[in-house]
């Protein structure tokens, strides 16, 4: 009988340690959720920053495409004389240039 008992202690002890063991890893799976949850809703906060500077650039992108455009425009007309010619390549470089500063000033995360 009393080897019977030390059996059944023995299983007991082995039962709680796993029930215990089983209740930390869920209780560690429920804070590593949490967490992600909450990396994820600071991340989506963040997104309408995001759409404010994006959308101010796309305004900056914008003038200068135009400009850009509108310059070309007036290079390719037939009655262009080779001094204006000069002074439009010069604006287009220009204008081209402020594109590559733009890019290369690009924020990083």
């Amino acid at each position: 009988m009393p080897v019977s008992l030390i059996i059944l202690a023995v299983i007991a002890v082995i039962l709680v340690l796993m029930y215990n063991s089983l209740v930390s890893k869920k209780n560690q799976v429920e804070n590593i959720f949490a967490s992600v949850d909450a990396v994820l809703k600071k991340r989506y906060d963040l997104i309408p920053n995001l759409v404010a500077s994006v959308s101010k650039y796309m305004e900056h992108e914008k003038s200068l495409l135009e400009q850009v455009t509108k310059l070309r425009a007036e290079a390719n007309k037939p009655n262009v004389s080779e001094h204006q010619k000069i002074e439009l390549d010069a604006k287009v470089t220009s204008a081209l240039g402020s594109i590559m500063v733009a890019v290369e000033n690009y924020p990083r995360a």
